[in-house]
């Protein structure tokens, strides 16, 4: 088996690169430019391309050969206001014609997408299932929502693929430290370190499901292969809501640094509260959180204060 990922650049698809390379499974890892990429001890399992997702020509070569392939590219900043909407569709829709005709191409059996169970629902009253109906506020939710709809569409009218997709919730984890988006989780522990304070939208009660990355890693894994994921939508999260006040006195009960919160207007796209029901994840992978929120938050803490300096002793 050889899997290809388009988007290998970013937090998610780096670490789903590395953990199929550390299993010794080749991996074609495609991203738009490797300069500055740390090289480890996965490297000689790892072929990297470079280039744009939105060319045929690159996916094509990224592709060919590869059982699964993954598609987690994305271009443009998430929620970001003032931003050029219409070319953000443009790019990111063209960037999924682009890896549905490599796959084809290159002879894939299985695409897996990766959606936003983050902002496709929009407000969700408890743990949302794969079957309620999808109301995103945001471009990014609804460029997600058209994505799902684009490939599913195509499998089922021309394609000789299958396809899954996983809706992931709120992913954090220690490769968000370099990574230009880092979330929440990171962004709240490097302002512990530096002293800074962290911005809060509202009052903090918002409350969104926070999913470990080698949590979903595993569930990307599993989604390329099982044969009950075949052209079916998957939630990944941990099926738990958590504030951001929450997650805010956890990460200073984690670090045993206090933080200085600065509270600051809410954004349009913002919702009260997004959770995922994961039950049907359940019955593919067994217990969707393998590492877990608590045991994550950890070694993430960890991984944050290495990269700042000196170790610190946890509590």
């Amino acid at each position: 088996m050889k899997v290809a990922v388009i988007g290998a650049g970013g937090f998610l698809g780096g670490a789903l690169t590395t953990a199929f390379a550390r299993q010794g499974i080749p991996v074609h890892a495609l991203g738009r430019d490797w300069r500055g990429v740390p090289v480890d001890d996965t490297e000689d399992r790892v072929t990297r391309f470079e280039g744009d997702a939105g060319d045929p020509e690159v996916t094509r070569a990224a592709m060919r050969g590869c059982t699964v392939a993954y598609f987690l590219a994305y271009q443009g900043v998430p929620l970001m206001d003032g931003a050029d909407h219409l070319e953000e569709y443009d790019n990111n829709l063209r960037m999924l014609v682009s890896a549905i005709s490599g796959a084809e191409y290159g002879g894939v059996e299985r695409l897996v997408l990766l959606s936003s169970g983050g902002t496709v629902y929009g407000e969700t009253d408890g743990p949302a299932t794969e079957d309620v109906e999808l109301r995103p506020i945001s471009h990014y939710g609804a460029i997600k929502k058209l994505s799902e709809e684009m490939l599913a569409h195509y499998v089922a009218v021309a394609g000789t693929l299958s396809y899954a997709v996983a809706r992931v919730a709120n992913p954090f984890g220690p490769g968000q430290v370099n990574a230009k988006r880092k979330g929440l989780v990171v962004s709240a522990m490097l302002k512990a370190l530096a002293q800074e304070p962290v911005l809060v939208h509202n009052d903090g009660t918002q409350v969104r499901d926070y999913v470990f990355v080698d949590d979903v890693v595993r569930a990307l894994m599993a989604l390329g292969t099982s044969s009950d994921a075949a052209n079916e939508v998957f939630n990944v999260g941990s099926g738990a809501g958590r504030s951001v006040e929450d997650v805010l006195a956890d990460i200073e009960r984690v670090s045993g640094l206090a933080l200085d919160r600065r509270h600051v207007r809410g954004r349009l796209q913002d919702v009260d509260s997004n959770v995922l029901s994961v039950e049907k994840l359940a019955k593919v992978l067994g217990d969707p959180e393998a590492t877990g929120y608590e045991d994550g938050l950890r070694l993430t803490w960890q991984a944050v204060s290495r990269a700042a300096g000196p170790a610190r002793d946890l509590p």
